[in-house]
């Protein structure tokens, strides 16, 4: 005995080539489809609810799969197909007007709207660091007047778009850390393959590694040394300057006329008395300062 699904109904059929009789299930014509405006509530349905991916298996691994089932499936897995691709990324594209560092440059947009960029995912050498100077150029030569498009990431506490920045078909972002111009930055890497480019870099000492040991220093390790440094400066007591007294300026008074050296070095130092140090060492009346 045959077990009854909705789908199929046994019925004895024409005998086969051996004589038999054929009991095999015959399927059953399913009735018309509803309308597509039904098929969507129930698709839609199915959509919203927490378990719409579990409801596709259960549907797929069903053995009564019929044509509106078919039919809603292909409309259920589409749906969730879309709604989980993630949102493209704003893009912008404008001309590069400034370069302020390695990192960090201004451009202006179709609208004339000014747009601080920060790169993202690198850190190149500070101004005052060595190489500071040479990074800020390597990315003029790159992107300085230059029409170029940001992919954005995210916006910093200092008001900056902080993007993957492309000119053509070069990252620029890449292209910094591939030449020895800027450090893979941990903190914000997003980008693995940042990282491989830098290994390359320091391999064949491009650009910040071919400097000695002792400079190459991330920059995000210098800002916090500076960092460090104002905070303990800043907590160390006001020492007041002593006062100078009884001295007065004169650019005419020789060493004969000092009353010591203290008054030599006031005179030196505070009045650029040019007759009290006829060597330019810098000491004055060395007759009495030594």
């Amino acid at each position: 005995m045959f077990k009854q699904y909705p789908d199929f109904t046994p019925s004895r059929q024409a005998p086969d080539r051996r004589g038999k009789p054929n009991t095999s299930p015959k399927w059953a014509v399913h009735p018309p489809a509803p309308p597509a405006e039904t098929l969507s509530r129930r698709a839609a349905a199915h959509v919203l609810r927490p378990d719409a991916t579990l409801a596709a298996a259960r549907l797929i691994t069903s053995r009564t799969l019929t044509r509106t089932d078919a039919f809603m499936l292909r409309y259920l897995l589409a749906a969730i197909l879309v709604i989980s691709l993630p949102a493209s990324a704003e893009s912008i594209d404008c001309r590069v007007i400034g370069i302020a560092d390695g990192d960090t440059f201004t451009c202006l947009t179709g609208n004339k709207d000014q747009v601080r960029v920060r790169l993202a995912e690198i850190d190149a050498p500070e101004a005052k660091q060595p190489y500071g100077n040479r990074a800020r150029q390597a990315l003029s030569e790159l992107i300085f007047g230059k029409n170029v498009t940001l992919i954005v990431q995210d916006r910093d506490r200092y008001g900056r778009t902080v993007a993957r920045v492309k000119i053509a078909a070069v990252d620029v972002n890449a292209e910094m850390v591939r030449t020895g111009a800027a450090w893979a930055y941990r903190d914000y890497l997003k980008d693995g393959s940042l990282l491989n480019l830098e290994a390359v870099a320091k391999e064949f000492k491009r650009g910040i590694w071919s400097l000695s040991k002792t400079e190459q220093q991330a920059p995000w390790e210098w800002r916090k040394e500076k960092r460090n440094g104002a905070q303990q400066a800043a907590s160390l007591p006001v020492q007041a300057a002593k006062p100078q007294v009884g001295f007065s300026c004169s650019v005419t008074k020789s060493c004969a006329q000092m009353s010591g050296c203290e008054e030599a070095r006031f005179q030196l130092q505070t009045c650029r008395n040019p007759r009290i140090d006829g060597d330019r060492d810098g000491i004055p009346c060395e007759a009495i300062c030594r």
